[in-house]
């Protein structure tokens, strides 16, 4: 059994892409060695994240990023379950940056509480990725 969880968080003032790459390449680099996978989403000044992976594995790495000063607000998770198989098999950790993408997202606001209350519309945008990663 796998578990898959979701979060969103508010990033520290003043990350810039130079911040998100070095926060990729250590992500890859760990996340291959612990058999994680997933991807994470960059809106405004947000974060979102999917982890997905043996539970005790995706629980401490969770446990890990909470204390990241690159987050500036409060962590949440919106979501976490226990899956059979992974939306994302083949990303150590994928990443999308909504701001530069030029993909047609613009009704994605991960600060509307919709996310809380519906997190299946979340894991539908994530699972979009996907699916726009197979049709390139």
């Amino acid at each position: 059994m796998l578990c898959r969880l979701f979060y969103i968080s508010k990033m520290s003032p003043g990350l810039g892409n130079s911040d998100f790459e070095a926060i990729l390449a250590k992500a890859r680099l760990n996340n291959r060695a612990l058999n994680i996978t997933g991807l994470l989403v960059i809106k405004g000044d947000f974060f979102a994240q999917t982890l997905e992976g043996e539970p005790e594995k995706v629980l401490a790495l969770y446990d890990k990023i909470k204390l990241d000063d690159r987050h500036g607000g409060v962590i949440r998770i919106l979501f976490e379950e226990n899956v059979e198989s992974r939306i994302f098999p083949k990303w150590e950790m994928g990443f999308r940056d909504i701001n530069e993408s030029g993909a047609n997202l613009e009704e994605i606001d991960f600060s509307d509480e919709r996310y809380v209350k519906y997190p299946d519309e979340l894991n539908r945008v994530f699972r979009r990725f996907v699916e726009d990663e197979l049709h390139v």
